[in-house]
């Protein structure tokens, strides 16, 4: 019986069923309580704050009103028999009308005008003033329910034919106010008539005499409905009640059972609660204020439709009720904060941290020690300014625990040696065969340690060699591919040649490249034949600057020849391979030089050698060591974004050592040479 009620109770059909019951019953209830309050003349606060008919807003907002029009009249025609009256109208408006009809300048001008022309001038702005008033009395709202005589010293107005207070007093509520008399009938009515006072007493002052009544049939009538209205009323708020208590129920129910399953005793989530709960109380609250702004919006507006509020109701109670429930199943699953996004956050960020402390080397915890603790300590001096004096004791404290002396110190120095920490070096103060033993290990330690790095350095470049390779050979490459395919969609013969002319240069700069790499391959791998002979060097120079005559002066750069008083310097060398070696020279500086600059080129005969030197300005800082110019695929310019492939130097340099040469750069600042010493031909060389 137990398990068939649990099944029961926890069934899907249940809770859809007290769902509906809570949105049906807080929806019934606000609806049934707003469309009474839409009701202005007996509305739920009116009606329970009054505590007789004569207290209530049906009767006595159309006694107000009443009174309002009736002193709005009497002002209108009082104001009406005093422009009528002769001196009404003053000199000064007489003289603002006659300067604008008669162009006069002045009061004195006023006064040499014809009576007759003042007195029409006169007349013509009372009747302005009159048919002003008169317009505004055919807009006043007639007295719709009181019945009212009054008297004053100009008028006298009535909307009745009886001027004597006997025909008012047979009213049940009457006022009846003369210089005999001041009464307000009935006794209930008079306690409650201190809203209507500041409005009476202006009629009061301009009369002589004022007398109203509402009439019995009107007040019966207003009586009836007042009563029915409390009747309602209150049927209604014993059924909004009898709402909330089953809507309370309901929901207690609905709290008890939700997330739990018949079959399963852990709390079953569904999608809505993979939202994170304090996102979910922030959506929550706004939409309760929302709801409440709108619904007051509407009731300031007087939309008296229920279905502006109905639909509005039902869909915030829907929301509202789903987000509460998934509020309940966190609650119950006790996930409340832990599935909050401010929690899930910091949780985050402290994992990480304890992940980076247990994982980290000790050089990353001691980082992150000190880090937190000179933020404590920063935070600190606000307080106490002396605990900034903690930092440096705290860093000499930690220096005496990592500075192990002794034979440990040589311990853990051979145990990382071992580890492959070749960094670390093992210092012993004291002397002795100790200290002796350190420097034996530091010695091994180093050796190692220039092994690796020459190795690391072989590696890099490789590592290097095939990312250049890849990006050099990949920006041609991309722009061949590009221009075809829009080669193959282009219809206008002009815009044809202009993408294979691109076509042909990328395709040119591709060969070169590649070229280059084949070169360089075979130096590195020492395939490559050299036939030595007699070269004229100064003639060679002189034939590689007529050859790049044209580029020389497309850069304006000057080129200064100079070399020794000998007639002829020759070099044993082979003339092909040491042409290849300068043209690439020559092209590094039409690239990298600075324009209008001047370019040396010396060359200096030896006993055994002969140097031959290339001087320029770079057009951009030399951030680069010589060492690293001279290898594989490295640019002047970092960004690679010259037409060079970055082997131009070091082919050269290869291209030097196979004829048994050298090639050096020296950088001096932006001062940049080139140095080549190449072995000087002697006769014998032809025997």
């Amino acid at each position: 019986m137990d398990t068939k009620l649990k099944k029961l109770s926890h069934s899907i059909i249940i809770k859809i069923i007290l769902f509906a019951l809570i949105v049906a019953s807080f929806t019934l209830m606000v609806s049934g309580l707003l469309m009474d309050e839409l009701r202005t003349d007996h509305s739920i606060v009116s009606v329970l704050n009054n505590d007789s008919f004569y207290e209530s807003q049906i009767l006595n907002s159309k006694i107000y009103s009443d009174l309002h029009r009736i002193n709005e009249r009497l002002e209108l025609n009082e104001k009406l028999a005093l422009t009528k009256q002769e001196g009404y109208i003053s000199e000064e408006r007489i003289f603002n009308k006659a300067k604008e009809d008669y162009n006069i300048n002045s009061i004195e001008a006023l006064k040499t005008l014809e009576e007759d022309v003042i007195k029409e001038i006169e007349r013509n702005l009372i009747d302005q003033d009159v048919a002003e008033i008169e317009r505004n009395l055919s807009n006043t709202t007639d007295v719709r329910y009181l019945k009212y005589y009054l008297k004053s010293d100009l008028v006298e107005l009535s909307n009745t034919e009886d001027s004597m207070a006997r025909a008012f007093e047979p009213s049940e509520i009457h006022i009846i106010r003369n210089q005999s008399r001041n009464t307000i009938a009935p006794d209930e009515f008079r306690v409650n008539f201190h809203g209507f006072n500041y409005t009476l007493d202006n009629i009061h002052e301009k009369t002589d005499i004022f007398y109203t009544s509402f009439p019995n049939d009107v007040l019966e009538d207003l009586r009836e409905d007042y009563n029915l209205t409390k009747s309602i009323v209150g049927n209604r708020l014993r059924l909004s009640v009898i709402y909330l208590s089953v809507g309370i129920i309901s929901l207690l129910l609905l709290m008890i059972i939700i997330g739990r399953n018949a079959k399963v005793e852990s709390v079953q989530m569904n999608f809505i609660d993979k939202l994170y709960t304090d996102i979910n109380l922030t959506i929550l609250s706004i939409l309760v204020v929302t709801y409440i702004i709108i619904m007051s919006e509407f009731l300031r507006m007087g939309l008296n439709e229920i279905e502006y509020y109905f639909p509005l109701t039902i869909f915030a109670t829907v929301i509202g009720l789903l987000l509460f429930l998934s509020i309940i199943r966190h609650l119950k699953n006790r996930t409340l904060i832990k599935h909050s996004l401010i929690f899930t956050i910091l949780a985050k960020i402290f994992f990480s941290i304890q992940n980076i402390f247990n994982m980290g080397s000790l050089g990353v915890k001691i980082i992150l020690i000190l880090g937190v603790y000179t933020v404590l300590v920063l935070f600190s001096v606000l307080i106490y300014p002396l605990t900034i004096v903690a930092i440096p004791v705290f860093l000499m404290l930690l220096l005496w625990v990592i500075n192990i002396k002794g034979i440990n110190e040589i311990k853990t120095g051979i145990q990382k040696i071992r580890e492959g920490v070749l960094d670390h070096k093992i210092e012993v103060k004291r002397n002795g065969e100790l200290r002796k033993f350190a420097e034996e290990v530091n010695c091994i330690r180093e050796g190692l340690k220039n092994a690796l790095m020459n190795e690391i350095k072989s590696e890099r470049l490789k590592t290097e060699l095939i990312t250049n390779v890849s990006h050099d050979l990949r920006t041609p490459l991309t722009s061949i591919i590009t221009y075809v395919d829009l080669l193959k969609e282009e219809k206008d013969p002009e815009k044809q040649m202009k993408y294979i002319n691109v076509l042909d240069q990328k395709s040119n700069r591709l060969k070169i490249l590649t070229d280059d790499l084949f070169e360089m391959s075979k130096l590195k791998s020492g395939n490559i034949q050299t036939e030595k002979s007699k070269i004229d060097l100064v003639d060679l120079i002189n034939q590689g600057l007529g050859e790049y005559e044209k580029s020389i002066d497309e850069s304006d750069l000057e080129f200064k020849l100079n070399f020794s008083n000998e007639e002829y310097i020759y070099v044993n060398a082979d003339g092909n391979l040491i042409w290849r070696s300068i043209d690439n020279i020559f092209s590094n500086i039409f690239k990298y030089a600075l324009e209008n600059s001047r370019v040396y080129i010396d060359i200096e005969s030896k006993d055994k050698h002969v140097v031959l030197t290339f001087k320029n300005i770079s057009k951009n800082g030399l951030n680069i060591s010589a060492e690293e110019l001279l290898e594989r695929f490295t640019r002047g310019d970092e960004a690679r974004s010259s037409e060079g492939s970055g082997l131009g130097l070091s082919i050269a340099k290869s291209l030097i050592e196979v004829q048994n040469g050298s090639l050096d750069i020296i950088i001096d600042g932006d001062l940049f040479k080139v140095i080549i010493e190449l072995e000087k031909y002697k006769a014998s060389f032809d025997h």
